[in-house]
């Protein structure tokens, strides 16, 4: 595909109980790096499982949703002076 081409919505549901119409677009596509989405402090939130889809650029189309817990995907510092 081609840059652009597909769009990152998520959503955090919480509660759990909360309603999912809540999907937010990717905060921040990279310029760098074709179809990556970066999401800084202020859009994630540890310990809670968000739901994520690969869209059409016009959505029309969804061809994913899957769930993905921060705490198996992120990237932290690495400790310094230990």
């Amino acid at each position: 595909s081609e840059p652009g081409d597909l769009r990152l919505f998520y959503y955090n549901r919480t509660p759990l109980t909360a309603p999912q119409e809540n999907w937010s677009e990717c905060p921040q596509y990279s310029m760098e790096r074709p179809n990556e989405c970066f999401f800084d402090r202020n859009h994630t939130s540890i310990w809670t499982t968000y739901t994520i889809q690969l869209r059409s650029r016009d959505q029309d189309v969804l061809y994913d949703e899957t769930p993905v817990e921060v705490s198996f995907i992120v990237k932290p510092d690495p400790p310094v002076e230990l």
